[in-house]
Order: C-alpha cells, then structure tokens, then sequence
C-alpha cells in the first residue's frame, strides 16, 4: 500500500508521499509472502512543466515499471499543454494497460490559481473546487487512508514546528506549517501499518516555480 496526500493552502501546492512498495511472491504452495521495499518514486516532478504528478496504487501501467512510464509519458507533455490537458493525457495513455489499479494527483498553477486532478477509473476528476465552484484550500489524501481519514474528521492535532496543529488550521497555515502537517501526517500512517513507511518525498508548487523540499536518491528495485 502507500500513503500519498496532497494539500493546496493560501500559499502554494504540497504533494507528499511515503517510499514503501509491497511485492506479493506467490509460492509453490499456493501462500502469498510480502516483501517491502522502500525505494520506490511516488512524486514526480515534469520535465517541461511546474507540475507535479504523484501516484497510488500498482507499480506497472501495461509493462511499464512507473519510472518507465513516466520517462515515456513526460515525453508527452508540451510546454503549453493546460494541468487539464496534462491529466487528460494522463488518463488517455494509461488507458487499458493498467494491470490492477492506479490513482494519480496531478497539481500546478495557471495564471495565478491552483488547480489538483484526480486521474482513477478512467476518470479525470477536478479535486479542489468548493460547492460554489471556486478554489479552495483542502487536503486530499489516497492509498491507506483509515488513520488519516480519523486524523482529520476527528480534527486530532499533531505536533508539527513545536506547536499543535488540527486539520482544521489549514485555512491559515503557512506553506512550512503545511509541509510539516502533511510529513507527520503521512508518518502516524507508516508507524502504524505494515504497508507504508520508508522516507517522504515532499515537491512543493508555488504560483512562481516548484521545488523539491525532501527527495531521497533514485535506487533500482528489483523486477515485478
């Protein structure tokens, strides 16, 4: 499993998520043993666009490794292309080569307003709009979600900066509030369940760039 979680406050887009993959070996017996690796790449930040993309889910679309999808599918992302667009593009290419299931979250900014897509099910799905259609700040978070899910819907704070912070202060969180919420977030679900852990990669977009605030070293995993 993984846990991923993207959060659009006031001041900029941070995606987040944790590094574990569990690899299912099936024995002569017919049992089922799970290996863990915590190598695995679930933020991706585009080549020719401040957007970044991370992803829940199996780790091959058709034949393709994610690493190996996304080095193919950054290919096919132009520079003018809209964040729609580029999830769009997303959900054409992946369409019938997913093996099991895939969900991605795609983010960026255009022309001063934020925008986060869903791409799951053969569907593109616009996640940050309010009732009443606008932008809003909010937190959306996939993969092992039942800790997180309780986090938030019971407004339990988490001490993050040396001081307490609820699901509810995201309003009138700062962009360092916010990326400390969403690691420590993230890692009450990796200390509490078998199938996520390892270290959390955190891209960070604002409406004039993108960069990395936590990126561990790219290491091969073995084939699945």
């Amino acid at each position: 499993m993984s846990i991923v979680a993207a959060l659009c406050l006031a001041d900029g887009i941070i995606l987040a998520a944790d590094s574990r993959l569990t690899i299912c070996m099936k024995q002569a017996d017919g049992s089922i043993i799970k290996k863990y690796n915590d190598n695995a790449i679930k933020v991706y930040r585009m080549k020719n666009k401040d957007i970044g993309i991370l992803w829940c889910g199996d780790y091959k679309v058709g034949n393709l490794s994610i690493p190996q999808f996304m080095e193919f599918f950054g290919d096919k992302v132009c520079r003018e292309d809209s964040i729609e667009t580029v999830a769009n593009k997303l959900n054409r290419y992946c369409k019938g080569n997913y093996r099991e299931e895939i969900l991605w979250l795609i983010a960026g900014y255009s022309d001063g307003e934020q925008y986060l897509y869903e791409v799951a099910d053969d569907i593109v799905k616009r996640k940050n709009l309010m009732p009443n259609g606008y932008p809003g700040i909010g937190l959306t978070w996939e993969g092992e979600i039942n800790i997180s899910h309780k986090i938030i819907n019971d407004d339990i704070p988490l001490k993050v900066n040396g001081k307490y912070l609820r699901g509810s202060d995201m309003p009138k969180m700062s962009l360092e509030d916010g990326i400390a919420f969403a690691k420590e977030l993230l890692l009450q679900t990796c200390n509490e369940h078998d199938g996520c852990g390892g270290s959390i990669d955190v891209l960070v977009i604002r409406s004039d760039g993108i960069e990395w605030m936590e990126q561990k070293e790219a290491k091969e995993i073995p084939e699945i």
